[in-house]
């Protein structure tokens, strides 16, 4: 089925859902929410009055595609991407929804004819503050510019005013701030390109009249909506410093006392690398709590404001992926110019190191597992958060419980696997002698000089395609879910402090150490 055949709107005419307990279904109450698919992926939702708050819609994108049937997929609450297998058995204004272990959906789709609710079109007087034709009134602002406007309008914009004393109120002002609350007053709205300063002074200046408190509301929002743009944007900019950090340690030119390269000098080198990771691990970290960030504080924005948040993060990966090529090939020129001596001595001065590393990671591998052991011991607790919600939302509270414990389990599953055969590589390194501890490394560092060229033409090939492969949709599906996805393994592991603690000050350490 075309995506297409799935945008409108759809009424939820009628819904089941499987008690776990038993092979009964049982009738949700439900029936007459409206969701409506947009071609941009996003979800709108239109519930009925007094219903209760289903993490279903609180997601707020979607994504369809096809394998051996067609998937709706519902991103994302606290991490969770809700999936719901999708027939139209009988024509292409009805719809069946079913996801597994929970319940049943039947849709219908909503005729561009029948009563869809939404909000009034927008209206704005701005043209005749902007022209000032057939003004009764004029308001000065502190420099003396006048702004002709119409006594009618204001008085039904703000009655509790009184706009035929002398001066008229708002007198006075500075004139961005006169010129904003008019704006206001004629659109209800706030200008384009409002300045920060501005709206400060819109709110102190408004404060005093009841009648524009929903002024100061919008520049507040306003304003919270500006500093988590700034500080996101401040985190991204901290990422492009760190990689350009990074980048600058390999291309850095040999030193005029001693003329070497980093090629040349194993000591500098295990320096560069040093330096290398710890500047990634901090890039990391901003990347953690710009998700989390977002995921926190989007409900003080609009989808418009959201959306302006995604599109900036999106025009940064062109950047994001120059650098990682940029880093490849100074990578790339540092070992390929590394003799077959110098490989030798760089690899001697490596070993150990190499046996340092294997035992800090292994060390920070077994603090992993013992979190995560910790974590699902928890998990299996009795579980009554949710024993007073309604059975649809009770029972999706639980399947996404089991499907949290279950990826848990794998990780922990996974994560073992890899510990212990890190472990045989560890006790295989050292048993070897020096000269075989050697040959393996300089073997290393020769297949990653001829692996190199391959990785710079993939990752030439995914920067060519970006644009047309990762369209607006889909990385505003990925984005959305993603950063939920860290913000609620964040949130689980604040849960988890204490088991954490040892984790957590073993990597500052490491991070803050001074190489």
């Amino acid at each position: 089925m075309a995506t297409h055949s799935f945008l409108g709107t759809w009424e939820i005419i009628r819904c089941k859902v499987k008690l776990p307990s038993s092979e009964k279904t049982e009738p949700t109450g439900i029936e007459g929410a409206w969701m409506k698919l947009d071609e941009g992926g996003d979800v709108t939702w239109t519930v009925p009055e007094g219903f209760e708050d289903l993490p279903l819609f609180n997601c707020e994108t979607y994504d369809i595609f096809n394998t051996s049937g067609v998937i709706i997929r519902f991103g994302a609450y606290q991490g969770h991407i809700i999936e719901f297998r999708v027939d139209q058995p009988e024509s292409s204004d009805q719809m069946r929804m079913t996801c597994d272990n929970w319940c049943l959906l039947q849709c219908a789709r909503v005729s561009p004819t029948d009563p869809v609710p939404a909000l009034d079109a927008p209206f704005s007087l701005l043209p005749a503050l902007e022209d000032g034709y057939f003004s009764d009134l004029s308001i000065t602002a502190s420099n003396n510019k006048k702004f002709a406007v119409h006594s009618c309008i204001l008085k039904l914009s703000a009655p509790e005013l009184d706009w035929s004393q002398d001066p008229p109120p708002l007198s006075g002002l500075r004139e961005d701030v006169l010129g904003t609350i008019l704006h206001y007053l004629y659109a209800e709205c706030l200008p384009a390109n409002l300045a920060e300063a501005t709206a400060k002074q819109c709110i102190s200046a408004s404060s005093v009249y009841p009648c524009l408190s929903h002024l100061v509301t919008l520049c507040q929002h306003y304003l919270r909506h500006m500093s988590l743009k700034q500080q996101i944007m401040s985190l991204v900019t901290d990422m492009h410093t760190c990689a350009n950090h990074i980048i600058q340690h390999l291309s850095a030119k040999p030193s005029s006392s001693s003329g070497e390269n980093l090629s040349a000098n194993p000591a500098r080198l295990c320096f560069v690398v040093r330096q290398s990771v710890r500047e990634a691990a901090v890039a990391g970290a901003k990347l953690l709590v710009l998700c989390d960030l977002f995921t926190q504080r989007k409900s003080e924005l609009n989808r418009e404001q959201r959306h302006e948040i995604i599109r900036y993060a999106k025009s940064r990966l062109p950047v994001f992926m120059n650098q990682l090529h940029r880093f490849l090939l100074g990578l790339k020129s540092t070992l390929s110019n590394m003799s077959s001596a110098q490989r030798q001595e760089i690899a001697t001065y490596l070993v150990p190191e190499i046996e340092t590393i294997l035992e800090t990671v292994l060390s920070l591998g077994l603090k992993i597992k013992i979190a995560l052991e910790s974590i699902i011991t928890s998990f299996n607790e009795p579980h009554q958060d949710h024993r007073h919600s309604g059975v649809l939302t009770r029972t999706l509270q639980e399947l996404l419980y089991k499907r949290e414990i279950t990826k848990f389990k794998n990780w922990l599953q996974r994560h073992s696997n890899s510990l212990y055969q890190l472990l045989q590589r560890k006790d295989g390194f050292n048993e070897m002698t020096i000269g075989n501890k050697v040959r393996s490394v300089s073997r290393s560092l020769e297949q990653l000089v001829e692996e190199l060229p391959v990785f710079l033409l993939r990752l030439e090939e995914v920067t060519a395609a970006l644009d047309e492969k990762l369209e607006w949709k889909e990385f505003k599906f990925c984005f959305k879910v993603g950063s939920s996805k860290v913000s609620g393994l964040l949130r689980r592991f604040l849960n988890h402090c204490t088991v954490l603690q040892p984790l957590l000050a073993q990597l500052c350490s490491l991070v803050a150490r001074d190489a």
